[in-house]
């Protein structure tokens, strides 16, 4: 576009960027670093949240400390992590709580690392043995039960004995009155084939009639018996004993199976848990990072509206900080015809502290929009708040043109 004569109705200079700073937490302010006028440099929160996962990830190994506990974070936000550098904390809340509930899972998970974490390699490899060798001796186990009954039941049937064989025990107890006296066991066995009965006499004579080689010693004076009958089935007995082996062997065999059917991804499942312990560590470090007020840009504080002691809401802006490295020209203008973006806006007049000697700005157009009436335009316009040596400030923040001694022209882009 040709070039175009604007007349100014007014022009004034405003930071390109403003930031109203405030916590993301409520709570009570404990400590302000900044009063107004103070340069803060920008906190870069993305590469901070990013080193928090990357300390928990890639810890020293022989180790299992993080790095990032409060006093680690302490370290990067409150202290200068560069020496003779402002520290990018502007104020900080009472937060003793979390930094105590951070620090205990810090040292809750290096006992972790230590215990379990730090050996992954070597206590899978351990288990995966171990989880073999109980394998092979369930089945041998089992094997074995069931060997043992067969031959049981072989041997009975080869002495003539089947599952319907019913075995009496009859038990007599003898007992004197000087001394034990011997007892009589009467077995009978009762079948459709065989009846059997044994019976066995033992003797046991007193210490003092041995000594003394007195046989009376051994005369009964008073005896007292009891009897009583037991009956069994061997064959169905062995067969039920082996039933309740074979049933609690293979219970085994399941809880072996569901305790160790992932050993082949262990390693996995082990970096899984630490990663997820890492994952709860990682919130409380962002929990305690929200109760240090950082600033996104670097400039001026502004504006100050709380002070240590005062209670803070979550939202409530505490700082105003303003950036002037880039600053936006906002002019209206009297000017016929159309005003395109990517424009360049030139403004030749006299400033404060220069004022015999003019000079010429020359700011590209990032926005237009009318004012309302015939040939009224609010434009704004961006630079680099230098002049054309590279030195600035150019403008102090607020600056208004006097627009009596100011011209304005308006060029397309890349016609100056």
């Amino acid at each position: 576009m040709p070039k175009v004569v604007a007349k100014p109705l007014s022009i004034k200079v405003r930071p390109s960027r403003v930031s109203h700073l405030c916590f993301e937490v409520g709570g009570i302010l404990g400590r302000s670093f900044v009063d107004l006028g103070s340069e803060v440099p920008a906190f870069d929160f993305e590469h901070f949240y990013n080193a928090f996962r990357d300390a928990n990830a890639h810890e020293a190994k022989d180790s299992g400390r993080l790095e990032f506990n409060s006093d680690g974070i302490d370290a990067q936000t409150i202290k200068s992590p560069v020496v003779g550098a402002s520290p990018p904390a502007l104020a900080t809340l009472r937060a003793e709580p979390v930094k105590a509930e951070l620090n205990k899972r810090v040292i809750a998970r290096e006992n972790a690392f230590i215990t379990k974490y730090g050996k992954i390699t070597e206590i899978a490899s351990f288990l995966k043995a171990a989880a073999s060798d109980k394998t092979f001796r369930l089945t041998r186990l089992s094997r074995r039960s069931q060997q043992r009954t067969d031959k049981l039941l072989r041997a009975y049937q080869l002495h003539g004995r089947d599952e319907t064989d019913v075995v009496m025990n009859t038990i007599t107890d003898l007992m004197a009155k000087r001394h034990e006296e011997p007892f009589e066991t009467r077995t009978t066995v009762v079948s459709d084939k065989l009846t059997t009965s044994l019976t066995a006499h033992i003797h046991v004579v007193s210490a003092e009639a041995v000594k003394n080689n007195d046989k009376a010693g051994v005369v009964e004076i008073q005896k007292i018996a009891s009897t009583g009958y037991d009956f069994r089935m061997p064959f169905i007995e062995e067969d039920m004993r082996n039933d309740h082996e074979q049933i609690g062997i293979n219970d085994q065999h399941v809880s072996h199976f569901m305790q160790t059917h992932y050993l082949d991804r262990l390693e996995q499942m082990f970096e899984n848990e630490i990663a997820s312990i890492d994952t709860d560590i990682n919130q409380l470090q962002v929990a305690y990072l929200n109760t240090i007020l950082m600033s996104p840009i670097s400039g001026i504080v502004t504006g100050v509206y709380k002070y240590p002691g005062d209670i803070v809401s979550a939202g409530e802006p505490v700082f105003r900080v303003e950036d002037n490295s880039d600053v936006l020209i906002v002019a209206n203008v009297d000017c016929r015809g159309p005003i395109a973006i990517g424009s360049m806006l030139q403004i030749t007049t006299k400033l404060f502290d220069v004022p015999s000697a003019p000079v010429t700005i020359e700011a590209e157009i990032v926005a237009v929009r009318g004012a309302g009436e015939d040939n009224q335009w609010e434009v704004i316009a961006k630079r680099a708040n230098r002049d054309n040596a590279g030195n600035g400030p150019l403008f102090p923040l607020g600056y208004s043109f006097d627009y009596d001694n100011t011209f304005v022209a308006i060029f397309g882009a890349g016609e100056i």
